[in-house]
């Protein structure tokens, strides 16, 4: 049996084993939305006004356009992000005990769309509130998020 830490706080809950992170469900919104509103960023190298928010919210209120750190591919996402785990088998598996949800997020990219990887500020990671991760941008804008690291 494996034994973790199970931590539990304002911005989500995850289970910490031997392993490292093995499942959070982080709640981003609330942490981002104070920065989000002090650096608006409806596109990607564009000054368009935002869309309204949907109904679930819009990754673009969530992941302000300064975390965006740097394109990247499918294909270095995975190589980046494997985990090895006897209990995922004996192949490295892309994010590991995440991966359906990986799975998930990659397949809801269309032709001509791009992948960043984000970072929040310098001060969220001091203050307990870090978030990183991988962005969908279409036609410049932040369409969907994709959380890995968060502290």
């Amino acid at each position: 049996m494996t034994r973790g830490l199970l931590v539990i706080s304002l911005v989500g809950w995850w289970l910490v084993a031997a392993g490292g992170l093995v499942w959070g469900a982080p709640d981003i919104a609330s942490s981002a939305r104070n920065e989000a509103a002090a650096n608006p960023s409806p596109a990607v190298g564009a000054a368009a006004a935002p869309a309204p928010a949907s109904a679930e919210g819009d990754p673009a209120d969530v992941i302000p356009r300064s975390w965006l750190q740097k394109p990247t591919s499918v294909e270095e996402a995975e190589k980046q992000n494997l985990v090895t785990n006897e209990r995922l088998g004996s192949a490295p598996v892309p994010f590991g005990f995440i991966n359906a949800r990986w799975v998930e997020f990659k397949g809801r990219m269309q032709a001509g769309d791009e992948l960043w990887e984000f970072s929040s500020s310098a001060d969220s990671w001091e203050h307990l509130a870090g978030r990183g991760g991988l962005c969908i941008v279409r036609q410049g804008r932040i369409i969907d998020c994709f959380v890995t690291i968060m502290n």
